[in-house]
């Protein structure tokens, strides 16, 4: 048997795909509130301090079929251990701020932090930490052998993310976050780990590193991503879980297949019936994930949600 836990799973129809929506990060593009003040970048580019590749995590390799992205396969698959890394973008204010983690799609077994490269430098230019992790990928192969190990990459995608929260949380204090304003941002198969976050954080076993540091969050946001009946049936909800904010194809998601009435309106429900709060907002049925990034089409549904109490 496989060490895995198969609560985790979400039928991998979900993960297809890298998670973006084709769209170019805008470099600004001002978008109008309802009251008409503009939201624009506090920050230039060039005033952030930037701390890459920080090594978060040490995770055996299982059976040398995992990497940690997809621009590392050759170099890593088939080592004991994989060094799992993380990008950190902060803004010149000194003062605790909040901290968004961007996780990419790839159906766990492609992306990498990259992608999300730009989006994150743009949300700190807004005056936000945020981070962009890099986290186990299982090889398609390996994946294709057996539905049990679909689950595991699953399961070691979402530990990593955990402790990806923990490290920085522990280390708020170098790097000014504000352990009580965490939040997630996942796109495909991250919209899922973060989905999974939102409602079990503090499940996972203790990492010894970070001894007695929670991974709870603040806020989550996902596209591309819902929960299936079975894993619903097998997932705890309730009050104290982070508040949800879903992006899903309003009709049926063009790669995955899952639909708006049988996957995302029960995803939501689940959530809302432990009276959390779990906002659902369909997006155009040509796409599979929105576009994150500063100025596009929803931005302004995700600014005014990271900024609720």
């Amino acid at each position: 048997m496989l060490d895995c836990r198969w609560w985790l799973v979400v039928g991998m129809v979900l993960l297809m795909g890298c998670g973006g929506s084709g769209s170019s990060d805008p470099t600004s593009a001002p978008n109008a509130t309802d009251n008409n003040e503009q939201i624009l970048l506090k920050y230039q580019q060039s005033e952030l301090t930037s701390h890459l590749a920080l090594i978060y995590s040490q995770q055996e390799n299982y059976q040398g079929g995992q990497y940690s992205s997809a621009l590392n396969i050759e170099a890593e698959r088939g080592r004991d251990t994989l060094n799992l890394t993380l990008d950190l973008y902060l803004p010149p204010n000194s003062e605790p701020r909040p901290l968004i983690i961007f996780i990419h799609g790839g159906n766990f077994y492609s992306g990498s932090k990259e992608t999300l490269q730009a989006t994150a430098q743009q949300y700190a230019q807004l005056g936000f930490a945020t981070a962009t992790i890099n986290y186990r990928l299982t090889s398609q192969a390996l994946q294709d052998l057996a539905f049990e190990y679909q689950r595991l990459a699953i399961d070691h995608a979402t530990e990593d993310l955990i402790n990806a929260i923990r490290f920085l949380k522990y280390h708020s204090g170098k790097y000014a976050i504000d352990t009580n304003r965490v939040m997630l941002m996942g796109k495909s198969a991250g919209g899922v780990m973060a989905l999974i976050a939102a409602l079990e954080a503090d499940t996972w076993p203790e990492n010894p590193e970070f001894f007695g540091v929670s991974a709870s969050v603040a806020a989550v946001i996902s596209t591309g991503a819902a929960l299936e009946e079975w894993q619903r049936q097998n997932l705890t909800s309730d009050s104290a879980d982070a508040p949800v904010l879903m992006f899903f194809n309003k009709l049926q998601d063009p790669l995955t297949g899952l639909s708006w009435q049988q996957h995302a309106l029960p995803t939501q429900r689940f959530i809302l019936s432990s009276g959390n709060i779990c906002e659902l907002i369909g997006n155009d049925e040509t796409v599979h994930t929105i576009d994150f990034t500063y100025g596009s089409n929803y931005f302004i549904d995700i600014y005014q949600f990271l900024l609720r109490d």
